[in-house]
């Protein structure tokens, strides 16, 4: 099995090789798929992110929930290793550092923990609920202390190639219990062991 290292490279290099038109391309069809989300788990409060060009673009979802009265929490990098979370207003910055789109304006006193549902960044996925991501920790720690019920509601937003079968994964992984593509949703649960 390759590291998490590599992975991570594979996985750089493809989204370089979709490029910038072809991810944009996916904005609707990713919105949809979200939007079901969405309304499967009843959710009127949302954490989700804002992507970058070569992310799976969650632009069209993110105004969806803003005209639909969908309050949505965006990640902010508050130290080199924590996220604080804001309202979404459609109003980003560029994180000087990250280089990741951020919201404006003031953090939350409370953040996940009011998220009825959290859609999170990945640089892959697998089948049991493993979550790649891109090795800074941010969201691990930040999802290590919500609780059992809300761990039922985490989902990895990936493109379609970036499901796997079997990652590499650690003790301090937090799984996800679902895995939501352009084209589908996963529930991983089933498949966790």
């Amino acid at each position: 099995m390759a590291s998490k290292y590599e992975l991570r490279a594979t996985v750089r290099g493809m989204r370089r090789m979709r490029g910038e038109t072809a991810t944009a391309a996916l904005a609707s069809n990713l919105a949809e798929q979200l939007r079901g989300l969405t309304r499967m788990f009843d959710t009127r409060v949302v954490a989700c992110f804002a992507s970058t060009t070569l992310e799976p673009p969650t632009g069209a979802f993110l105004t969806w929930a803003r005209e639909h009265g969908v309050r949505v929490l965006l990640p902010r990098a508050s130290s080199e290793t924590t996220l604080e979370w804001c309202i979404d207003t459609g109003e980003l910055t560029e994180h000087p550092r990250l280089r990741v789109p951020e919201p404006l304006g003031p953090a939350l006193a409370s953040g996940l923990d009011t998220a009825e549902l959290l859609l999170l960044p990945a640089a892959a996925a697998d089948r049991s609920g493993t979550r790649l991501g891109w090795g800074g920790g941010y969201y691990d720690r930040a999802l290590a202390v919500l609780e059992p019920e809300q761990r039922a509601r985490l989902i990895a937003v990936v493109h379609d190639d970036e499901v796997f079968e079997r990652l590499p994964s650690e003790p301090h992984d937090v799984r996800v219990a679902g895995i939501v593509t352009p084209s589908m949703y996963l529930d991983t649960r089933a498949n966790s062991s």
